[in-house]
């Protein structure tokens, strides 16, 4: 057991499963979270906090309705929950809800009984939220600069350098679920001032249509954005999965050009 392990008490929370199906205990099953309460309330080292819940099948929805549909679920089966532990005598116990999209999308205030959220996305925000709703483009925070290295007219297709060691490999389609995979919307500096590192407008009809390990290749629809590309200059994806890119590239640098180290590089000077 856990309490042979730990010299102090520790907070424990239970993670819930309201429809996700990644880990937990399925919210339904009630005598099996009543039983683990016990068991964490029984040791003087472990104290029972609260229950933990991500409702990460909201990334699965393509409506403002749906993701709100997800949400209301999710939030009923938790207090659900905290209810018949409080009848058992566990009280006092908190909700902690993560997740992005139904956290963007609920009406919030009032909280439903929420004492923690958890949405890691609300910092960025992507190409994936804009897709679901949680977000309008204006949201999206977060955008990779990269070098264009050629031109296909023939194609209106531009390669540039970022990969899938920049962008990572995850897509979506448009249409949403039919549609063709892609993995980034492109945008173009704001400015000609390499000073200001902000960008433009997603220009529509241009897609990231496929990675490889350090390129990417753009298609365009429109013949006139195809040829306001250079060789040479630098163009911007609205990443698929902001969480993923940040992850990869370690570090990122403001539109006033500071430069920020990601999470990683502050760990390692400890």
């Amino acid at each position: 057991m856990i309490q042979h392990h730990i010299a102090r008490p520790v907070n424990i929370w239970i993670k819930v499963d309201v429809g996700t199906h990644r880990t937990g205990i399925e919210y339904h099953n009630l005598d099996e979270i009543s039983e683990l309460a016990s068991l964490i309330s029984q040791s003087p080292k472990t104290v029972l906090q609260g229950l933990l819940v991500h409702a990460g099948h909201s990334y699965h929805t393509f409506s403002r309705l749906q993701t709100l549909s997800v949400f209301q679920d999710s939030i009923s089966h938790v207090n659900n929950i905290r209810d018949h532990l409080n009848r058992l005598g566990f009280s006092g116990l908190k909700i902690s809800f993560g997740d992005t999209p139904t956290l963007s999308l609920s009406p919030l205030p009032p909280l439903h009984g929420i004492d923690e959220i958890r949405p890691g996305n609300f910092i960025f925000y992507d190409a994936m939220q804009m897709q679901i709703g949680s977000c309008l483009e204006t949201n999206v925070a977060v955008a990779v600069m990269c070098p264009v290295i050629a031109k296909h007219p023939s194609r209106k297709e531009v390669v540039i350098h970022g990969g899938a060691i920049h962008l990572s490999k995850e897509f979506i389609c448009e249409p949403a679920e039919t549609g063709s995979r892609f993995y980034g919307y492109i945008a173009l500096p704001q400015s000609s001032d390499t000073r200001n590192l902000s960008w433009g407008p997603i220009i529509q009809g241009a897609r990231v249509k496929s990675l490889s390990q350090e390129h990417g290749v753009i298609s365009f629809d429109n013949h006139q954005d195809f040829e306001g590309i250079t060789i040479g200059g630098s163009v911007f994806i609205i990443p698929v999965h902001s969480c993923l890119v940040v992850t990869h590239l370690r570090k990122y640098i403001t539109t006033d050009g500071e430069s920020i180290p990601a999470m990683e590089e502050h760990l390692a000077e400890f």
